[in-house]
């Protein structure tokens, strides 16, 4: 399968969402009602890492238009907290610059880091803010 969904073996309350060679939108799809499945199978904060492990190429078909229907799923938004997209490829962060710039809201719950150690931390730190009585967090606005 081009898109895989599994735990972090890890962190219990992380998905790992990874991208191999080319894939197609309905794939991306699939793999994000998946990650919802998975995410309401459990309680409490859940977080997803998207990454690719090899070279994966973007269909040429995809446009950045077709993000909304995934991300604007209003049931997921409670099912998984933030999105962390590991981008180590220049293409990756302009791709979702130029998507915040047409939905800015959603930057509250994608966030794009460079490596795997950033995602960690972040969820860490969210994780760690929670449990310290610091619930204030932004609101689930979107999904991925």
């Amino acid at each position: 399968m081009p898109i895989d969904v599994r735990w972090h073996t890890d962190d219990p309350n992380v998905l790992l969402m990874e991208f191999a060679g080319s894939w197609r939108f309905h794939e991306l799809e699939r793999a994000c009602l998946k990650t919802h499945d998975m995410a309401n199978s459990i309680a409490g904060n859940i977080y997803c890492i998207v990454y690719a492990t090899e070279p994966f190429i973007i269909p040429s078909s995809f446009r950045i238009s077709q993000l909304t229907l995934i991300t604007n799923r209003p049931a997921a938004s409670r099912c998984v907290k933030r999105v962390h997209i590991i981008a180590h490829k220049p293409h990756i962060h302009h791709m979702f610059n130029m998507y915040f710039r047409i939905y800015p809201s959603h930057q509250t719950f994608i966030k794009i880091v460079d490596n795997w150690q950033e995602a960690m931390n972040s969820i860490h730190e969210d994780q760690n803010r929670h449990k310290n009585g610091n619930t204030r967090h932004p609101a689930n606005v979107s999904t991925f």
